[in-house]
């Protein structure tokens, strides 16, 4: 879920994973992978300011950084807040 947000001045994020995509240890290596995306993306500039809610399925658990990355800019060129 993306909220356009133009007068905020930076991103607001928020993540929900689910008990199913794996143990604690996997979750928050997944929650600390998807803020440094977030992060790289909006010092790039490519990140439209807004509040964010991303719902992580089972399937991320085993994706390296590189393909949660491209999983995250082609979810975010599908909303249209990639720039």
């Amino acid at each position: 879920m993306v909220r356009p947000d133009p007068d905020r001045p930076g991103v607001a994020l928020a993540f929900s994973l689910p008990r199913r995509v794996g143990g604690a240890v996997i979750r928050n290596r997944l929650r600390r992978q998807l803020r440094e995306i977030f992060r790289s993306l909006e010092r790039e500039r490519e990140l439209a300011p807004g509040d964010y809610l991303l719902l992580v399925g089972p399937g991320a658990a085993g994706a390296s950084f590189d393909s949660l990355r491209g999983w995250v800019i082609e979810l975010l060129d599908s909303v249209g807040r990639h720039r």
